[in-house]
């Protein structure tokens, strides 16, 4: 038997839209849509509540990446 222990809560209808996500240690998940949007997830009290994102670039998003030790998600595009 399968059972769910936790989702993500609400996805802002993006329920058939995600393009892919990036575990950010044990806590913390960034998922990213078709459109572009970022979604962050950080797990509290054993629930995954949302929590801020970037917002900013217009142009295709070249590279990405996620410093632990600073907790900073550094990206880079063409615009």
């Amino acid at each position: 038997m399968w059972s769910v222990e936790s989702t993500l809560g609400a996805m802002q209808g993006n329920k058939h839209a995600y393009f892919g996500a990036l575990f950010l240690g044990q806590d913390e998940i960034l998922a990213h849509t078709f459109t572009g949007a970022l979604h962050r997830w950080r797990l509290e009290s054993e629930v995954w509540m949302p929590r801020l994102t970037l917002k900013g670039h217009f142009g295709e998003v070249t590279d990405l990446d996620w410093d632990q030790h600073e907790g900073a998600l550094i990206s880079s595009s063409l615009d």
